[in-house]
């Protein structure tokens, strides 16, 4: 009897965002949990290729601890010898360090596509890299504005969001056209690094493209893909009518807006022309929490909070609402954190307005008070700033905010 041959796995993961910073906090000890994590699933579920879908880094110029986890990754996961991996860059990576050791890293097994290939022969990866072909990818990175359309002077709005979209409908359909001239009769994946409308963000995503204008619907991806591989999204999700493209998400919550989200790797298993789907939690190494009490009764927020054996110490926003002394309550906060076995790293207070005539005004004790205050993104600095200064939505502010994330998109480089 022929033996059954055993199925190609990859493995999708995305938005490691190595030398994260939560405040003044590093985040290096999870992500080395996780990376342990990583090459032990790999070895368990005999995975060949591991496919991360961009934002490897958090900056285009990451701390030598986050390169060194990075390329400590890259070293064990040859010396294991049994699988391969493939890396597109993110819009918070620098294409040019990523390609850097390109061809050394090829040698170790290792793909690279920091930025897009003129050549659309040569973003087509067939894989495994030797013997008969199983699965090919298409190794489309993060798209900037000048992948996609030719950025003349004076477009307005519209014109930018129609040229983006259909810059990238025409950068997957000849992706897409290419492999298919191909001739393999084996499945074909996409992969990319951007938003598609209609997906969950949380606060730790910037805002991609210009303005959010690049966002996309799942339906403008040829259907020659049986999946769609993305990163930029840190929340884990599947879009689409059929359910086929995916966000793996980040593999720890990356701000306390995902302080209840799941996090996981998918496994892709390729048999022959068919492809499977199933998903693969990931520990959670350290909790993030989040709680709200009146300004008056501080303590609460800090009285049911219990560490569990073996995880790293948890971190707790607090935010304080109500009447009361915002003062003594940060001294009541700091002393019951300073006992237990967590950290309070970040503490807001929610503004109280007052109506005076016919207009709401904020009274003096309602200015946000906080020992931290985390802004974890230019954008969110671009938002509080609009808000300090009154600015409403109107045309003038989308005016506004199209400049700054033209700004944005060019500094991200």
């Amino acid at each position: 009897m022929k033996k059954e041959k055993k199925p190609f796995r990859i493995l999708h993961t995305a938005d490691w965002h190595l030398g994260k910073l939560l405040g003044d906090q590093s985040r290096d000890e999870e992500h080395g949990l996780f990376l342990d994590w990583l090459i032990q699933t790999i070895e368990t579920e005999e995975i060949d290729e591991v496919l991360i879908a961009g934002d490897i880094f958090d900056t285009a110029t990451p701390p030598n601890q986050a390169l060194e986890r990075y390329y400590s990754f890259i070293s064990r996961l040859h010396k294991l010898g049994t699988c391969s991996l493939t890396v597109i860059a993110g819009n918070h990576d620098s294409p040019s360090q990523l390609e850097a050791p390109k061809d050394i890293l090829r040698v170790l097994g290792v793909e690279v596509a920091g930025v897009l290939a003129e050549k659309v022969e040569d973003r087509i990866l067939v894989l495994p890299r030797m013997g008969e072909p199983q699965v090919v990818l298409a190794l489309l990175p993060f798209l900037r504005d000048r992948d996609l359309r030719l950025g003349r002077f004076g477009d307005d709005r519209e014109e930018i969001r129609r040229e983006l979209s259909d810059g990238i409908r025409s950068r997957y359909a000849e992706t897409a056209d290419a492999i298919l001239a191909l001739g393999f009769s084996v499945p074909a994946i996409g992969t990319g690094h951007l938003t598609v409308l209609g997906s969950s963000a949380s606060d730790s995503e910037r805002s991609i493209h210009i303005g959010g204008l690049g966002a996309i619907s799942a339906d403008l991806f040829p259907p020659g893909f049986e999946y769609i591989a993305l990163g930029h999204i840190h929340r884990p999700q599947s879009l689409g009518v059929d359910r086929r493209v995916r966000y793996a998400g980040s593999p720890i919550p990356l701000s306390f807006s995902e302080a209840e989200d799941g996090k996981s790797v998918q496994i892709l298993e390729i048999r022959g022309s068919s492809l499977d789907l199933r998903t693969r939690e990931i520990p959670r190494f350290r909790r993030l929490l989040r709680r709200r009490v009146p300004v008056s009764k501080a303590e609460d927020a800090l009285v049911d909070l219990v560490g569990q054996p073996g995880e790293l110490e948890p971190w707790v926003e607090v935010t304080l609402y109500g009447k009361g002394f915002v003062e003594e309550a940060m001294r009541t906060l700091g002393t019951y954190s300073a006992t237990q076995g967590y950290r309070i790293l970040k503490v807001l207070r929610e503004e109280i307005p007052t109506r005076e005539g016919d207009s709401l005004h904020s009274s003096p004790d309602d200015v946000a008070l906080s020992r931290v205050t985390l802004l974890d993104s230019p954008q969110e600095v671009f938002n509080l700033l609009l808000s300090q200064r009154g600015i409403v939505d109107n045309e003038e502010t989308e005016e506004l905010r199209l400049a700054f994330h033209k700004i944005l998109d060019e500094v991200q480089v």
